[in-house]
């Protein structure tokens, strides 16, 4: 009887954005947008250069050798030989989750185990797998009438098994949580992040025009929000009671009836950086007592209005919102400063 079941097709889709997660933070300085599903392979990567990363992705659901191994390369490589040949390009990957990529004996597939992510140039590979792949790139060459670059062409091994969710994707989260660490971020946002890029990914691939990518700006929003947004926890704005000139219930019932609001301002990237740009100018121009951020708010806020000017708000209302938003938005500049550093943006 025919399998109607699609588990295993659901798998690769979920395979495939894991591993475009993964390359994006390996690649996050040198990116400008990702696709998934893109035009010539499974994940493109457009690079500040106007080059690209070219991947093609096989996964296995379940654990061990992969006895299609050999048959998956060669399909992974008719693709590959064609976008290598269309596009300018850096690198070439075929990336896996089974520690044979490319078949053969155990003793052929040594260098890619170890239980982490392992990355290959082709010619460092064994001279017994080289050759093996070899045969299957000449008769793919001599079909398609084309020559494939295997000095730009990587093999990878990246685990992705299991049928817990946590376990299945710890390679990808461990990266992320390296990588918010570095910018200054709790290591539990891991999670949240992690599924808003697995979402965004997975509907710009349903995309039919291929030509729709995310940028990276769009990508690090996500990271913006979560590090700026109100939260329960989050009693920063409620220290300046006295400066705003409010009691400690009047701000947090405008925090809470205007959450969203504060919420939509602080998260927008070009807004968040002109007033840290802003904020840094007005340090470098004043003495001690004014550099701090209660005197920069408080003579500075009028500047912002129309920025986050809105008709349905009367102008007191306005003032204080503004300063809230202005408040959040310095109170987190160190981990927006060293996101826009450690992301090249």
């Amino acid at each position: 009887m025919k399998n109607f079941n699609a588990s295993a097709s659901i798998f690769g889709w979920h395979f495939q954005i894991n591993v475009a997660i993964f390359f994006m933070l390996n690649e996050i300085q040198n990116i400008d947008s990702v696709r998934v599903e893109g035009k010539d392979e499974d994940i493109e990567f457009n690079l500040k250069t106007g080059n690209k990363i070219f991947i093609q992705a096989k996964s296995k659901s379940d654990l061990g050798i992969d006895k299609k191994a050999l048959e998956k390369f060669s399909e992974g490589l008719k693709t590959l030989i064609y976008a290598s040949n269309n596009k300018s390009y850096e690198r070439l990957y075929f990336v896996t989750n089974y520690p044979n990529p490319i078949g053969g004996q155990q003793s052929h597939y040594y260098m890619f185990m170890g239980g982490n992510y392992i990355e290959r140039q082709f010619l460092e590979l064994p001279e017994s797998s080289i050759k093996r792949a070899l045969k299957k790139i000449k008769e793919i060459e001599k079909s398609e009438n084309l020559k494939f670059d295997i000095d730009n062409f990587r093999i990878v091994v990246m685990p992705f098994d299991g049928n817990i969710k946590s376990t299945r994707e710890r390679i990808i989260e461990s990266k992320l949580k390296d990588f918010l660490t570095r910018i200054s971020m709790k290591e539990s946002y891991a999670r949240e992040i992690l599924e808003i890029w697995q979402s965004d990914l997975f509907f710009n691939a349903s995309d039919k025009d291929t030509n729709i990518n995310l940028s990276k700006r769009q990508l690090m929003w996500p990271v913006i929000s979560i590090c700026c947004n109100l939260r329960e926890s989050d009693k920063v704005v409620i220290d300046y009671e006295e400066e705003l000139g409010l009691d400690k219930e009047e701000v947090e019932l405008i925090i809470s009836r205007y959450e969203d609001f504060i919420n939509r301002q602080t998260e927008r990237f070009d807004f968040a950086t002109k007033v840290i740009g802003d904020f840094s100018v007005h340090r470098k121009s004043h003495n001690r007592r004014e550099k701090n951020i209660n005197y920069f708010v408080l003579k500075n806020w009028n500047s912002y209005v129309d920025a986050i000017f809105t008709d349905s708000m009367d102008a007191e209302l306005l003032e204080t919102l503004i300063k809230i938003i202005l408040f959040k938005i310095l109170n987190n500049k160190q981990v927006i400063n060293e996101m826009i550093t450690e992301v090249n943006l």
